[in-house]
């Protein structure tokens, strides 16, 4: 078995408006705990989960607000070794942040669901 933490940070410029009122994304990131399990020495697979946060922006009829959003996350994924310092990663996570009240708008509910691949390096 293999545990640990992780944190990501990142900027989301997602925008859309619909019906008058538009939003816009910003800086989001997240804190995790990872629980593994090696079924092969070159494939590990694992869960991990914990809590999240997002900057949103709501503008509707001139009232502009921008709030922190805060929820949780969770997800599985997959480390296939390339060499013996460097892995591959594919990971689904869906999150949840949560819903918060907005001047002119009233409360606005978020949720995030996504696939990302990387390259990792171990030290």
């Amino acid at each position: 078995f293999v545990y640990g933490a992780e944190a990501d940070i990142g900027y989301s410029g997602i925008e859309g408006d619909d019906a008058g009122i538009e939003a816009k994304g910003g800086f989001e990131g997240s804190l995790r705990a990872r629980l593994g399990y090696a079924v092969t020495p070159e494939i590990l697979l694992y869960g991990t989960a914990g809590g999240a946060l997002k900057n949103q922006e709501i503008e509707a009829g001139g009232v502009s607000d921008e709030n922190t959003m805060l929820g949780w996350t969770a997800g599985v994924g997959t480390d296939i070794k390339i060499t013996d310092n460097v892995f591959g990663r594919v990971e689904y996570r869906y999150t949840d942040f949560g819903d918060k009240d907005f001047d002119g708008v009233g409360k606005v509910k978020s949720s995030d669901n996504r696939v990302t691949f990387g390259v990792g390096m171990k030290f």
